[in-house]
């Protein structure tokens, strides 16, 4: 299918692609359809030629500079600072992470759902506090148990001692049984906070659920508890 570019005074009015047709056992070329379209002043070149990528001079195509080619372009602005920061807190907030930028300001008027989450928010980052800075670490230490407590049930033999427990041993210096214990008192620890923060923030929500209409001061109590852990 051939393709054609319209022009007028020099200017790209379209690109038309037409084929070859028969009327009444006469061909019809697409040329002689094409020029029986066209209107007053418009001509037409061979070829397709797009308006951001050529100019016509006297007729004949040549390609925009760059510079000509940029001028054409159109001029989208960056995004100004606040929408940048807008949109960066509905991803946050659509991924679950625990910030109060998520939140109406503190001074407004919460709703119940405002103040719940709120709370949960606030258990969130008393649980980032306790672990190591990164992604999944909690999981590393839940797997690491896993295996010690799989050992401990076989009797801790001494053959058998599992890899995680035995680089950490190495590498903290210490005799596989010792790192275990470590390990061990670790996890308490780690379970027992867990049991607080999912007490608080039960409690905080059912606060919530026997206040009126202050759920911003129903909740701040439980915050408060679970910002100080």
């Amino acid at each position: 299918m051939p393709a054609f570019t319209v022009i007028k005074n020099n200017v790209q009015q379209r690109i038309v692609k037409l084929h070859d047709k028969t009327i009444d056992d006469a061909l019809v070329t697409a040329e002689n359809q094409l020029s029986a379209e066209l209107t007053e002043g418009e001509t037409f070149v061979a070829g397709a030629y797009p308006k951001d990528l050529f100019k016509f001079v006297d007729g004949e195509p040549e390609e925009l500079t760059e510079q000509e080619a940029a001028a054409l372009r159109p001029n989208i602005k960056p995004p100004a600072p606040d929408v940048l920061v807008d949109a960066a807190l509905l991803d946050i907030k659509s991924a679950g992470l625990a910030t109060m930028a998520t939140l109406p300001p503190v001074d407004a008027m919460w709703t119940a759902a405002d103040a719940k989450n709120a709370i949960d928010q606030a258990a969130g980052r008393a649980r980032f506090r306790v672990v190591s800075q990164g992604t999944l670490i909690d999981q590393e230490y839940a797997l690491l148990a896993c295996r010690i407590k799989d050992w401990r049930t076989a009797g801790s033999p001494s053959e058998t001692v599992p890899v995680m427990l035995q680089n950490y041993a190495t590498n903290t210096s210490q005799t596989n049984e010792a790192a275990a214990q470590q390990i061990e008192a670790q996890v308490t620890g780690f379970e027992t906070f867990l049991e607080t923060t999912h007490n608080l923030r039960h409690a905080g929500k059912a606060a919530i659920d026997n206040a009126e209409t202050d759920f911003c001061a129903a909740a701040a109590p439980y915050i408060a508890q679970l910002e100080g852990l």
